[in-house]
């Protein structure tokens, strides 16, 4: 699944829909996690620990979405 800079809790929606999947087996994400900060970090609002810490947090709550759809 792909998540084409979609908002965080659209994927959510998605990896619930996609458990009766047969094919879909994971997810890929990018924009979705780093845009945001990172266009915050380039304009100077917020420090490289907080960009860090930001995209580990979303890219954390996306794996504990998907692993609690496949639950």
């Amino acid at each position: 699944m792909l998540g084409l800079n979609a908002p965080v809790e659209e994927l959510s929606a998605g990896f619930a829909q996609a458990r009766n999947s047969r094919v879909c087996k994971g997810f890929a994400v990018g924009r979705t996690i780093f845009r945001e900060p990172s266009r915050a970090w380039m304009a100077g609002e917020i420090d490289d620990a907080t960009l860090v810490s930001q995209v580990q947090s979303t890219f954390s709550g996306l794996i504990e979405s998907w692993r609690e759809s496949r639950a």
